[in-house]
């Protein structure tokens, strides 16, 4: 019994083996797939920022890219609305705001050679809109969320 159990043993590692072989080279004249470059910055825009009538809103370009020291890097942003700092874009909507605005960032080197790029649409809403609605929220967070610092400041919004 102990010999017919080492042979299927070393029957199914063979059989591993055989499988984990690198796969039959391609047949001359077939190009290999291209292999995307990955996005060396990770920009990560989400697909739709919200913004309320009367509500500072903002990206941080810290916020939107994976690089350790972003003071290299040239940040531009293509949108209709707001302004763009060094460190951010910032936005005030106003009533005759309301609607769809989109933003596009670009993230260049100092000679103006283009990294990435992302876009997302900037929602405005009205100031009254939600009202009379009730609302369930659960906060999740470090300390200042544990001192009702964000907590604090959302109910007076939500008020």
């Amino acid at each position: 019994m102990p010999r017919l159990f080492a042979a299927i043993l070393l029957a199914l590692c063979l059989a591993t083996v055989a499988f984990a072989q690198e796969p039959p080279a391609a047949e001359i004249g077939d190009a290999p797939a291209p292999v995307p470059e990955p996005d060396p910055l990770r920009l990560i825009l989400p697909p739709d920022i919200y913004a309320v009538v009367g509500q500072e809103a903002n990206v941080y370009f810290d916020n939107v890219v994976l690089a350790p020291d972003t003071r290299g890097l040239i940040f531009d942003v293509d949108c209709a609305k707001g302004t763009q700092q060094n460190e951010r874009w910032q936005f005030l909507p106003v009533a005759e705001d309301v609607g769809d605005h989109t933003l596009t960032l670009k993230v260049l080197t100092p000679a103006m050679e283009v990294l990435s790029e992302a876009s997302t649409t900037i929602h405005v809403v009205p100031a009254e809109a939600g009202a009379g609605e009730s609302l369930s929220l659960l906060c999740v967070g470090d300390s200042l969320t544990h001192a009702s610092v964000y907590p604090a400041e959302l109910w007076t919004l939500f008020g």
